[in-house]
């Protein structure tokens, strides 16, 4: 398959990508506004007399009578409670706080706007900060009236109580706490299991157990002296979970008897399991994102990347197939990558599923995926060619997401479970489908990178071969100029001809550098000076004989634009000095470097104790070709100051700035 990003797929696929973590977001706020209409309302409040609300959420409105508004706006938690109950409520959250508990339950009445009164049932978890102090209570609250109203009947007559059970929206049952007889169950859980359970065993008829039920709380409510005990238990035989409250109640015959309330709270369950699902997913997605975004080579991160998406959807397997055409263009699919739970069997060395055909064993899956459409289900319920393959791994269910790389669909991230044949919620679709989106984006830029890097490496090469070439050529201007300047008598023309001569080998000279050293726009301009001056001096050996040299070249790096007219002006200034500055056999000391006298700026020297400038022209530009020379280049290519001192010797200094103007261009020729 072609990987050529057509124009335009970037921002395309990041429009894509965005609209998925839209859809995510509506997705979030319809769970959100499902949760608001349960049966629970959570309050987070902070520690004062009339404990403030920070937040809220849940059905407030159904349980409180209020809106939640009002309690963002200022209105107190304490301030529902009823006035009776008020003081009780403060002095056992004081006294739970004084124990050092993190969290406990207590009921007590709150009323609403119009006057109803409601009982709650209130569960707080106590949260503190490092110092141990309470930072934040969180309350969820139940309403609890109606088992109110149900534990004031049991006090009247038994048909009454009956009556009144059978009225209740909830399950209950009464058993004989020592032989587990069924005395009584309400028409509620008579539903709930499909049969009349009176008579029968409760372990039997409620667990489908053989012997007493080893959670069994009789020896509990005993002790307890007419008090509830509250505990949650899921029933595999009705597939509910239910929040359970037992206590020891007088039947009509006088025994005790224990009576168990089930309050069904198997959607508020589902949502909170969905809501932590939801989160595990969402902090694994972002994990990718960071991985990838983070690292160099996405190949090598994807291993870690798949182990965290597997266990946050609870999988058994996830791994990533890679797409391929073969010789006669038909498309192929390739295992690439897979993480496993523990225990379950790796298909990764799976030959049967290396250069796979589509049209053989999956035709639809082409058509689906290869349109951006998401494939999951029960495996049950997949065509029979796909199932033969897919039974073959122990799959029961799976989630199919297509990932496409500059437009163009590469591949496909895939979910295996192993165990059973579950349903996959909108949330943890869009979720990885989001994951397939940040896994394309990561190969995509890999492939942009390696592009890159193919041009720069071209264009590395090309720089080369023109620095090397511009070098030859000057190597042989200035061998042209050599054999004109010895077929001449020593005479001011031979001597303009030497002087051309080393100008050519001093450009010669930054071009060799260039093609030999790590950068091709930029020149090592410490290296460089040390070679033009082991040149210009193996010119005049009789002078570098008498001459002894001191240099200080700190680290400078010019672009080739700076560097050019700086080695010119090195060139001349050092000619000078082996030329001119020590006539008749004197010696001295030659000083050459540079230095930064301010921020962005450098100030490049040569400096001699020869016989320096003729009396009286210190400071003035002599009218000699080499020094008008220096003035050009000093200001129109460096856009630069040239200065001359005299006295004892000679200072040749020009200060300019080393970087070159916003275009990259020399001010301007010489």
């Amino acid at each position: 398959m072609s990987e050529h990003r057509p124009e335009g797929g970037l921002a395309a696929e990041n429009a894509a990508l965005r609209e998925r973590v839209a859809r995510l977001e509506r997705l979030l706020d319809e769970e959100r506004r499902l949760f608001a209409s349960g049966a629970v309302a959570v309050f987070d409040c902070r520690p004062g007399e009339d404990w403030r609300v920070e937040s809220v959420f849940g059905n407030v409105a159904g349980i409180c009578g209020r809106d939640p508004r009002e309690f963002l706006l200022g209105r107190p938690f304490a301030s529902m409670v009823h006035p009776e109950d008020l003081a009780r409520v403060q002095g056992f959250l004081a006294e739970q706080e004084a124990r050092g508990r993190d969290g406990f339950v207590q009921e007590y009445r709150i009323v609403h706007p119009d006057g109803a009164v409601r009982w709650v049932e209130d569960r707080t978890v106590i949260e503190r900060g490092g110092d141990g102090n309470t930072v934040r209570y969180r309350c969820a609250l139940q309403d609890i009236t109606e088992r109110k109203r149900f534990e004031l009947a049991v006090l009247g007559s038994h048909r009454l109580m009956t009556t009144l059970f059978d009225g209740l929206d909830l399950s209950l049952y009464v058993a004989d706490m020592e032989t587990h007889e069924i005395l009584y169950t309400n028409e509620h859980m008579r539903r709930l299991f499909g049969k009349p359970l009176t008579g029968g065993i409760c372990y039997k008829e409620l667990q489908d157990r053989d012997s007493p039920c080893p959670f069994c709380t009789n020896d509990i409510i005993r002790t307890l002296d007419g008090g509830i005990y509250r505990w949650e238990f899921s029933n595999p035989l009705v597939g509910r979970h239910a929040v359970l409250m037992d206590r020891v109640i007088r039947w009509p015959d006088g025994r005790d008897v224990r009576l168990e309330i089930c309050l069904d709270i198997t959607e508020r369950r589902q949502a909170e399991n969905a809501l932590q699902a939801r989160d595990a997913v969402l902090q694994a997605v972002s994990m990718a994102a960071e991985v990838l975004l983070r690292g160099v080579d996405w190949s090598r991160d994807m291993d870690g990347i798949l182990a965290a998406l597997g266990r946050s959807v609870g999988v058994c397997r996830a791994y990533i197939f890679r797409n391929r055409e073969a010789p006669d263009g038909t498309l192929l699919m390739d295992h690439a990558h897979e993480w496993c739970a523990p225990g379950v069997r790796a298909q990764i060395g799976n030959p049967d599923l290396q250069g796979m055909r589509y049209v053989d064993f999956c035709p639809r899956w082409a058509q689906v995926l290869g349109h951006g459409t998401p494939l999951h289900g029960r495996v049950a319920d997949f065509p029979e060619s796909e199932r033969r393959i897919l039974d073959a791994q122990e799959i029961k269910s799976l989630l199919v997401v297509p990932i496409f790389v500059a437009g163009a669909w590469w591949g496909f991230i895939g979910f295996d479970d192993c165990q059973r044949p579950r349903l996959w919620s909108s949330a943890e679709l869009d979720a990885l489908a989001t994951a397939a989106g940040i896994i394309g984006g990561a190969i995509q830029r890999r492939h942009g990178e390696r592009a890159l890097r193919r041009a720069l490496d071209e264009q590395k090469a090309l720089f080369q071969e023109v620095h090397h070439r511009v070098k030859n050529n000057l190597q042989v201007v200035s061998s042209l100029l050599d054999m004109a300047a010895r077929r001449l008598a020593p005479d001011p023309a031979a001597e303009a001809l030497v002087d051309v001569r080393q100008r050519v080998r001093a450009m010669a000279l930054i071009h060799a550098g260039l093609y030999g050293g790590p950068r091709l726009d930029r020149v090592d301009f410490a290296a460089y000076a040390a070679d033009l001056y082991g040149h210009v001096s193996s010119l005049y050996p009789d002078a570098a004989r008498r001459l002894s040299a001191r240099f200080s070249m700190p680290p400078l790096e010019l672009p080739l634009v700076k560097a050019v007219p700086c080695a010119l002006i090195l060139n001349e200034a050092l000619t000078n000095v082996f030329r001119h500055a020590y006539p008749g056999g004197r010696s001295g000391e030659v000083r050459v470097g540079w230095d930064r006298p301010a921020p962005g700026r450098v100030r490049m020297f040569v400096a001699d104790d020869g016989v320096g400038l003729p009396e009286g022209r210190e400071g003035e530009p002599s009218c000699g070709m080499g020094f008008k020379l220096l003035r050009g280049l000093a200001g129109h290519q460096l856009d630069g100051r040239l200065e001359l001192r005299g006295g004892a010797g000679l200072e040749v200094t020009v200060e300019f700035t080393p970087e070159p103007g916003p275009e990259g261009l020399a001010p301007g020729p010489v």
